[in-house]
Formats: structure tokens, sequence, C-alpha cells
């Protein structure tokens, strides 16, 4: 799982919005605003703080981490990826560092 750090709110729905509507396989994630749902995927969640989204799943190897960022800087506009931030999911980290 990777975590992208978004600098505002608007930044992180437009980030969640454009993941979402790339068909890619997304399920809605406990305590979130999950975006989409499918039978089998990967987990898309807007944080409640609303700058902080989930892409992915758990356990997740390094190569998955590395083939979600690939993704994710090939999917979003460059608008948005010139402020995120995107690392590792580490629980309990609340920024990065």
């Amino acid at each position: 799982m990777i975590v992208l750090y978004c600098p505002d709110e608007a930044s992180a729905s437009s980030v969640v919005e454009v993941l979402a509507s790339a068909r890619l396989r997304f399920k809605s994630a406990q305590g979130g605003t999950g975006v989409a749902q499918d039978r089998r995927g990967l987990q898309l969640e807007l944080l409640r703080d609303r700058t902080r989204v989930y892409v992915g799943e758990l356990p997740a190897t390094a190569a998955l981490r590395c083939e979600l960022t690939t993704l994710v800087a090939q999917l979003l506009p460059r608008h948005l990826t010139a402020n995120l931030i995107i690392r590792p999911f580490v629980p309990f980290d609340d920024e990065p560092s």
C-alpha cells in the first residue's frame, strides 16, 4: 500500500476522482470515504483528514508498491503530481518524512 500526501483537500479529491475513473479494480475501505467497489480490488481511500489517499492492499511487497507508484504517476495529470508526496504505507505514520 502507498500513501499519497496531497497539499490540500481539492487536490486529494481530484486524485481520488482520477484514480477511480481509471477503471482499476478499487474497493472501498472501512473507516474512510471509499470511492469505488469491485468484486476484488485494491483499496482506494480518502482519509478523514481529506489530504491523504491510501492506494493498494496490505500486506504489500516492495514490487507492488513500486508498481502502484509508477501507475499513479502515469495516471495523474502533471498539475496533481507536482506537489504530491508518495510514500509506502507505515502504520501510525501521520506525516511524510
